[in-house]
């Protein structure tokens, strides 16, 4: 993920919320009225995409649902300091902003710069896995995610869990996975790279 043009495109849009906090009583009121209502609306959506681990079926599309959230998020968390006493909602909002700016936030964001093409394989009816990219390099690896696509809603998916691999571990473009006998786990199977001495990586998921 490219985490400085994320960074650099993060900061621009906590200084653009500032400046609509500078500004905020020269907004027209219906202005601030969108504002308000879409800034909370943007965010309990992401909270509800994070409890639920619903999500739509493109990685693109739910990069910019978070990159709203966030900007939401900001603003909020500064016009919240325009309340008395200043001094104290001040600190309190430098405090809440700077998380924002974590790996665990900008790596998600970082999509819409560099998304992660969806391809989706099938391990049964509904179920798929994709191989999300976690880091490029010396030290990458992969997220193999799996989910619960419902015939009945196609365009959405259901986050059912991931394993973690690493490109020191095993060769983790030709993961793979299985669905067990009973139905109720996936093997997930990572192969070693050709110069390698070692085995295979497995590990299982349980299906909810």
């Amino acid at each position: 993920m490219n985490i400085p043009l994320t960074t650099v495109v993060l900061l621009l849009v906590t200084a653009a919320m500032v400046m609509v906090r500078v500004f905020w009583p020269r907004i027209p009121a219906w202005l601030r009225y969108v504002l308000i209502r879409f800034a909370c609306v943007s965010a309990v959506v992401q909270l509800l995409i994070t409890g639920s681990r619903w999500s739509t079926g493109s990685n693109l599309a739910n990069a910019l649902i978070n990159w709203f959230a966030i900007a939401g998020y900001i603003l909020l968390v500064l016009l919240f300091t325009r309340l008395r006493p200043r001094w104290l909602t001040t600190i309190s909002g430098i405090i809440l902003i700077i998380p924002v700016f974590a790996s665990s936030i900008l790596i998600p964001l970082g999509n819409v710069f560099t998304p992660t093409p969806n391809r989706p394989v099938y391990v049964a009816k509904d179920l798929a896995f994709e191989r999300i990219v976690w880091k490029e390099g010396p030290s990458s690896g992969i997220d193999f995610t799996l989910y619960r696509r419902p015939l009945w809603a196609p365009f959405m998916r259901h986050k059912l869990g991931y394993v973690p691999f690493n490109n020191n571990q095993c060769h983790t473009a030709a993961a793979t996975a299985t669905l067990e006998p009973d139905g109720k786990n996936v093997r997930v199977i990572c192969p070693p790279w050709q110069d390698q001495s070692t085995e295979e990586v497995i590990r299982m998921i349980r299906l909810p």
